[in-house]
């Protein structure tokens, strides 16, 4: 499954590690793609499970410009386990 950048808030999404996008920039270690990070973590020796064996819960959010501590309600309406 693919990220739907014009999805509708809310809307859940069951990723693996591969559907996330790479890193265009490798600079900084804030800019360290998932699939980066995880190999890193399996250099160093960290017991991380096989990418096959890694789920991703993604929520489709409805505003990415204000920050909060809260849910908007459409989101908070779709997480089940609220």
């Amino acid at each position: 499954m693919r990220l739907n950048p014009g999805g509708r808030p809310g809307e859940i999404s069951l990723l693996k590690p591969r559907d996330l996008r790479m890193s265009l920039h490798s600079g900084s270690a804030h800019d360290l793609s998932f699939a980066a990070a995880l190999a890193l973590g399996r250099e160093l020796g960290m017991k991380i499970p096989e990418d096959q064996n890694i789920k991703i819960v993604a929520i489709q959010v409805e505003d990415v410009q204000t920050l909060g501590e809260k849910m908007t309600p459409a989101v908070e309406a779709s997480v089940p386990w609220r």
